[in-house]
């Protein structure tokens, strides 16, 4: 669970690609996008969540036709 300030995603990908990071809460409500280039390996991405209630959020990283997502806790 995150108290804040910024969580860290760790992804590994085949190849280098443009990559599109969504938060959205339980209702869907997309809450925070970003832009990330990933680099083939491993790749650790920092995605701020200050200023999110406390709750429960899916992160989504889409990458090259590949949808990677993941719960977040907020307390």
């Amino acid at each position: 669970p995150a108290k804040g300030g910024d969580v860290v995603v760790e992804l590994k990908s085949e190849v280098n690609a443009a990559s599109v990071i969504t938060v959205t809460d339980v209702t869907g409500k997309v809450v925070k996008t970003a832009n990330y280039n990933l680099v083939a390996g491993s790749n650790d991405i920092n995605v701020n969540v200050d200023g999110l209630s406390k709750g429960i959020y899916v992160i989504s990283v889409k990458a090259d036709g590949v949808n990677t997502i993941s719960k977040l806790t907020i307390e």
